[in-house]
């Protein structure tokens, strides 16, 4: 069966690589790229998901297909063609033009460039496209996702020391500050606990000097700076939102594309919460108009 050359170490392998590459590149890119609405994201996005598409499809298909097979016992039309033709005493007929036997196939493949262990099959004539589409997308593919996982990996690293060790801030804080200094207000958000550097690095790596409850603050902040503005936040929020009235089911799936469509599925929140199930006439909390 066709299906059983999949177990094979070479294609699970290669299953496995491919898999592994593709699901740490797509999470580096959705937790350390710009927002799923810009168009430089989305492109990347679409082209390396197209990519994968590309190579799992022609991977299977150089697998499945495989280079077809001279039929056993076959002969040419005209009998005196055959003194032209090496006879396979295995398969008990002659071989085509540009045929050869396989020894790990046990048969004669019709164009038969090599016998390939990653996908379990020969390389000939009915697969030969669809193996060079996988090598072609699978490098192409490779390349992409080294860009992406070099761009993730130095804002990964860029975002650490920079925002969170420099400037003593946490991911949540930085969400915080970034909704205040939008927010309409008469004079600019001062972040309190921003002490300068030599004691920002002070304190969140080797002596925090605190509690946990009380925290050193700048001039002019008290404890409650940060806690206030997000009190104020919320209350802002509260204010301009509007209560919705669900019209479709939602099973709270993780990955809603097939229930829910492609585009609510690529503007679907990333992050690791779980999914809240919905029933038509449930009035969820409100949200931002």
């Amino acid at each position: 069966m066709a299906v059983g050359r999949l177990l094979h170490w070479g294609p699970l392998v290669a299953i496995l690589i491919i898999k592994c590459v593709s699901l740490t590149t797509l999470y580096y890119l959705v937790q350390w790229s710009v927002p799923l609405w810009r168009w430089s994201y989305l492109l990347n996005l679409c082209f390396y998901c197209g990519l994968i598409v590309t190579t799992f499809f022609n991977f299977f298909a150089a697998v499945f297909n495989g280079p077809g097979h001279v039929p056993r016992g076959w002969r040419p039309k005209r009998a005196e063609d055959e003194q032209y033709l090496q006879y396979c005493h295995t398969c008990e007929g002659f071989k085509a033009p540009r045929s050869h036997h396989c020894s790990k196939c046990n048969r004669c493949c019709f164009k038969m460039d090599h016998h390939c262990p990653w996908i379990n099959n020969c390389v000939g004539f009915a697969n030969q496209r669809h193996f060079f589409y996988f090598l072609l997308s699978a490098v192409i593919g490779s390349v992409h996702s080294s860009a992406l996982l070099c761009i993730s990996l130095y804002r990964a690293l860029y975002y650490i020391p920079t925002k969170i060790l420099i400037r003593n801030k946490t991911s949540i804080e930085e969400w915080i500050i970034a909704k205040a200094n939008m927010r309409k207000r008469d004079s600019p958000f001062v972040y309190p606990y921003n002490l300068g550097f030599f004691k920002n690095i002070r304190q969140v790596l080797f002596d925090p000097a605190t509690d946990g409850i009380s925290w050193p603050v700048i001039e002019g902040c008290d404890q409650f700076t940060l806690t206030y503005e997000q009190i104020l936040q919320k209350r802002e929020k509260l204010e301009n939102s509007s209560l919705c009235r669900v019209v479709e089911p939602y099973n709270g799936r993780f990955f809603p594309l097939f229930s829910q469509g492609c585009r609510v599925c690529i503007t679907f929140p990333i992050n690791d919460d779980p999914r809240m199930a919905l029933e038509v006439g449930d009035e969820p909390a409100s949200i931002s108009g």
